[in-house]
């Protein structure tokens, strides 16, 4: 029970304000030297934006449910600890980053396989973990209950593989480092931690020295989350890239999952419009481009895709996939020909080249692929911005050549006017329905009517969904309604910021 208002002092008989526990991690812990570690643990994640806890609570866990209830984030209790698990990854995937708590082994282990697929999916997921005391940890006088034998890291041990980190708070001086270091790996690496905290230590009191304060002083939003990253790295292969670009002649924009994880979609988008084409996404990448307007070309899954994506992507001599790693699930039946396709595949910090002259770059490693550069080091979202205004620039340089010599630009040298008047696409930020955007902005070679195609009927199929209700009810209300949404689709992607639309 918890009186978080007033306490009455025996002694003077008054009633005085109690401690807060909803105050920001800042205030609260350079003002209130008695802050136990759950209490830290509490506000530190109210301060990244948990404001629900997942879980089922255990003997070993009550006290820090407690705390986190007491600290402002809200409890909702599931099934079972597994149910939990795939809640609080739901969570993340909206929130940014989720939580669950459970006890020690029985709770530890049925989590197990949630955080397991979280892993895999880069879902930053914090799973918290009530557990025996510290003591029992170096001399048990007694077997836990739940613990495999006398082991009692064997839960640490068994979350190792599938976690970015797996701390266990062993003492309350060093806590709120640990859990810092946990929170920011967790955010940064985009990957589930686990934070064991027995029942003592999250009662105990952290220190009131340097550490402390130093870890007040740092609030979350000041924390570095970047992932390493090599500048140079990064220029050989953006400098390799532009150059297989403006040599090709069907180019293809191709999405994974990691855009998503990596919030690297306005990178994309802006990449998207400058070369003047659609993106497709894997199946793993759905949506992590925006669905609706002309950006979005539909989903590409080898045999399994519609024709005209396949027809795009597969027809390509140049394909562009950001961070979509190489899965069975996404391209086992692709039928992408590796011996007369340049492949440029950037995923979980490595960009591959495949097909380009080893010398067009410095600074790439050559693998064990004849004709593949690769990259390390390189972080997509970095990548994608640099490569944007790389072709930027290639932009503007284009656009003065083109002034000095009379060419109005914006179509590969090879082409003729008749090719070029074919292979016009219709672009989601054009003044008006159906317009079409001018060669000038266009970067790269003409688009090609694969990308048309591909956008045609993406926005015929999403059309028939749309207006699905409105086909028995004549023709003038289903063009109605296609038409409203193509305008629905056109102004959402015309926006900076993320919009949400509610449907009845």
């Amino acid at each position: 029970q918890y009186d978080r208002f007033t306490h009455r002092n025996s002694e003077k008989g008054a009633r005085e304000p109690a401690r807060q526990t909803t105050h920001s991690a800042v205030r609260r812990l350079t003002q209130e030297p008695m802050t136990t570690v759950g209490d830290y643990l509490a506000a530190r994640l109210k301060e990244m934006g948990v404001r629900h806890v997942f879980g089922v609570p255990g003997d070993y866990s009550l006290g820090l449910c407690d705390m986190l209830i007491a600290g402002g984030v809200r409890w909702v209790g599931t099934c079972n600890e597994l149910n939990a698990g795939y809640a609080a990854d739901a969570y993340a995937r909206v929130n940014g980053v989720g939580c669950a708590c459970v006890t020690y082994g029985v709770g530890g282990f049925s989590i197990l396989n949630a955080c397991g697929g979280a892993y895999a999916e880069q879902v930053p997921l914090v799973i918290v973990s009530g557990s025996p005391r510290m003591a029992d940890y170096s001399t048990p006088d007694t077997l836990p209950h739940h613990a495999l034998g006398s082991n009692l890291l064997a839960q640490h041990a068994a979350f190792s593989p599938v976690t970015a980190a797996t701390v266990v708070l062993l003492d309350s001086e060093s806590a709120p480092g640990l859990i810092d270091d946990a929170l920011r790996t967790c955010v940064r690496e985009s990957l589930p931690v686990l934070i064991e905290v027995p029942m003592d230590v999250a009662q105990a009191p952290c220190p009131t020295g340097d550490a402390l304060a130093l870890a007040a002083a740092t609030p979350v939003t000041r924390w570095d989350l970047s992932l390493p990253h090599d500048p140079h790295a990064c220029d050989c292969a953006v400098t390799l890239v532009v150059s297989a670009l403006r040599r090709a002649k069907r180019p293809v924009l191709l999405v994974g999952v990691e855009v998503h994880r990596r919030k690297a979609q306005a990178g994309v988008r802006r990449l998207a419009r400058l070369v003047g084409l659609p993106v497709a996404t894997t199946r793993h990448g759905k949506t992590a481009i925006e669905e609706g307007g002309t950006i979005c070309a539909g989903v590409y899954g080898g045999a399994m895709s519609t024709a005209p994506v396949r027809a795009y992507v597969e027809g390509a001599d140049v394909v562009l996939a950001l961070g979509a790693a190489k899965t069975d699930v996404d391209f086992m039946t692709s039928d992408i020909d590796d011996t007369r396709t340049l492949i440029v595949r950037a995923a979980n910090g490595v960009v591959h080249v495949r097909g380009a002259d080893p010398g067009c770059a410095e600074g790439g490693a050559q693998d064990d692929t004849p004709g593949t550069d690769v990259f390390a080091n390189v972080a997509l979202r970095p990548f994608v911005d640099a490569l944007a205004l790389a072709l930027f620039d290639h932009l503007g340089d284009a656009e003065d050549s083109a002034n000095a010599t009379g060419d109005k630009g914006g179509r590969h040298p090879g082409a003729s006017s008749h090719e070029q008047k074919e292979t016009t696409w219709v672009c989601a930020d054009a003044s008006g329905p159906g317009a079409s955007e001018p060669a000038s902005t266009s970067l790269l070679p003409t688009p090609w009517p694969g990308a048309q195609v591909a956008v045609a009927a993406a926005l015929e199929n999403r059309h028939k969904i749309t207006s699905g209700k409105a086909h028995a009810t004549g023709t003038a209300n289903t063009l109605t309604v296609s038409y409203l949404a193509h305008a629905i689709t056109r102004w959402v992607h015309a926006q900076r910021e993320p919009v949400t639309i509610l449907a009845d």
